[in-house]
């Protein structure tokens, strides 16, 4: 993740947990540049657990502003907001 911008990072999540996992589903949905919602299903590890990753994950790509909020939508299934403030270049 070392020198990706968020949304490059948050991009690979799908490929990343169907390379360390063999279960479950996992998509993002784009709503702006900066504020996804990435799909977990028939995923066997708590809601929780993937929050703290992906909240640290923000962190690590010192992603300002950023925030990973997630919740079960049913037995198995869960949904997490990804968002941060997208940095504005000053003016010349």
């Amino acid at each position: 993740m070392s020198g990706m911008k968020p949304r490059q990072a948050f991009s690979q999540v799908a490929g990343v947990y169907k390379t360390a996992v063999s279960y479950g589903e996992r998509s993002i949905e784009w709503r702006t540049p900066s504020f996804g919602v990435i799909s977990c299903k028939r995923d066997l590890l708590s809601a929780p657990y993937h929050e703290g990753v992906f909240q640290a994950s923000l962190e690590v790509l010192h992603a300002a502003e950023g925030k990973a909020t997630g919740r079960q939508v049913g037995l198995l299934d869960s949904e997490y907001e990804i968002r941060w403030t997208e940095a504005v270049a000053a003016p010349r």
